[in-house]
């Protein structure tokens, strides 16, 4: 659940903004208002990702005979079974080998005729068996390409730059940051937070109450401690160009 609201900022309290009244739902529906599906994935939780990277593969590839993380190998099965398969309904249409009539009459007619139908049932089993190969071949290099698609949209997300600087650890966060998750894009901890220069506003919330720390440049350093799960971020309109989070202690 949010605890930002995406019209006036206003916290979340009650699955509802304090201020305006705007109703929010769970985060794991992916559903945030006026946000591209890119800016959520970068401060989705872990479950939510994993919801996004499965809505990512096509429909087509969900089918229940091959699985969603089928191997290419076990696409090839698949297809050798639906070969073997139309090959053996071939052979069972088949006629078999009859003598040749000494008299064409009403006998010689029919089996004339026979032998026409059994042709005709060998060129339509013919058919289905290059039908099936083609949709197996067609099924296969759709499926390559869209999982090289996904590998190249779903990438892993870095939100936070950070450095070792005289062996402390310091995270550089900005407001185009958006939203950061101590235990997931941060380390849990006691951090000495401050600012170069300019002005800018930090809000931490877990859930259940929002702090927020107002900085101005020259006036000291503030203590942070971030539990797992609580959520970071600087508010829009900080003239400071970033906020670095040095890490005292666990």
């Amino acid at each position: 659940m949010m605890n930002k609201c995406q019209v006036c900022d206003g916290p979340i309290v009650n699955g509802r903004c304090k201020y305006c009244g705007m109703p929010y739902r769970n985060d794991v529906v992916l559903y945030h208002l006026n946000e591209s599906r890119s800016d959520h994935y970068r401060h989705a939780t872990s479950e939510a990702k994993k919801i996004m990277a499965q809505q990512a593969v096509p429909l087509g590839d969900r089918k229940e005979s091959l699985g969603r993380t089928s191997s290419r190998e076990e696409i090839k099965a698949h297809h050798q079974k639906v070969r073997e398969e139309a090959v053996k309904r071939m052979d069972s249409t088949q006629p078999k080998a009859q003598e040749k009539p000494k008299t064409l009459g009403k006998a010689g007619r029919s089996n004339t005729a026979g032998n026409k139908k059994s042709r005709f049932g060998i060129i339509i089993a013919v058919i289905i068996v290059l039908c099936a190969v083609l949709q197996g071949i067609g099924e296969w290099a759709y499926h390559d390409r869209r999982t090289e698609s996904v590998r190249e949209t779903i990438q892993p997300v870095e939100i936070l730059e950070w450095a070792v600087n005289g062996g402390v650890k310091e995270y550089y966060l900005m407001p185009e940051n958006g939203e950061v998750t101590a235990g997931i894009d941060l380390d849990t901890g006691v951090y000495e937070a401050s600012i170069g220069r300019g002005t800018a506003t930090v809000v931490v919330y877990d859930h259940q109450k929002t702090r927020s720390y107002d900085f101005d440049a020259g006036r000291g350093s503030k203590v942070l401690i971030l539990q797992d799960g609580d959520i970071v971020y600087v508010e829009a309109g900080a003239l400071a160009e970033q906020v670095v989070l040095a890490k005292l202690s666990d």
